[in-house]
């Protein structure tokens, strides 16, 4: 999965920067594209075995990022560009962020 996250990141990330640069203000037809993607990080993500160690932070993580899943689903449904762009930059990405570095550190711990 390690592979797929960072492929998601980079083109999230793509997204967000051409959004705020001006290059694409259309992000709703790429976000869709990525849609099957974010999916099945969603469905890794709450994989409650990711955070066994702590089932309270597994909740309040979780509770987070259901609300920023439905934000990018009403963003799509409501062509809200600014929400899509917020909900991707300041709540998906981090989160991807998140997994990202656990990858690192269980490599550098090898």
């Amino acid at each position: 999965m390690e592979k797929e996250i960072q492929i998601l990141y980079g083109n999230l990330h793509a997204v967000s920067v051409e959004y705020l640069t001006g290059i694409n203000r259309n992000n709703i037809k790429i976000i869709r594209e990525l849609m099957p993607e974010i999916q099945k990080f969603a469905s890794y993500f709450l994989d409650d075995s990711q955070f066994a160690a702590d089932p309270e932070v597994f909740w309040e993580l979780s509770e987070d990022f259901v609300q920023i899943l439905k934000d990018i689903v009403e963003a799509l449904e409501q062509e809200d560009h600014v929400l899509l762009h917020d909900s991707i930059a300041y709540g998906l990405l981090d989160y991807l962020k998140l997994f990202m570095e656990q990858e690192e550190q269980a490599d550098d711990d090898v």
